[in-house]
């Protein structure tokens, strides 16, 4: 069933790819997020990015963690369910 589905999205993004729109072009204005002085100042700017978004991924993952653990105490200070304490985590 999922492969029916993927096989549909990927039909019609190829439709898509290999017949292009027909619609007449835009009034929109295409403005570019950087401007490039030379391949070194791309590449440095690439890995800045690329870290600050390494960072944010980590500190977001640090955030949940913390978040899960804040909501396992404070589950914690409910009577257990059945002979087992509530938690968000089976088996924790």
């Amino acid at each position: 069933m999922t492969a029916s589905i993927i096989s549909v999205l990927g039909a019609i993004t190829l439709s898509r790819i290999v017949v292009p729109d027909s619609s007449g072009p835009t009034e929109g204005k295409m403005v570019l997020p950087y401007e490039f002085t030379g391949s070194m100042d791309a590449i440095s700017k690439g890995t800045g990015d690329g870290i600050r978004l390494f960072f944010n991924i980590i500190a977001m993952l640090i955030v949940f963690v913390s978040l899960v653990s804040m909501g396992n105490r404070f589950l914690g200070l409910f009577p257990d369910f059945m002979g087992e304490p509530i938690t968000f985590c089976k088996g924790a």
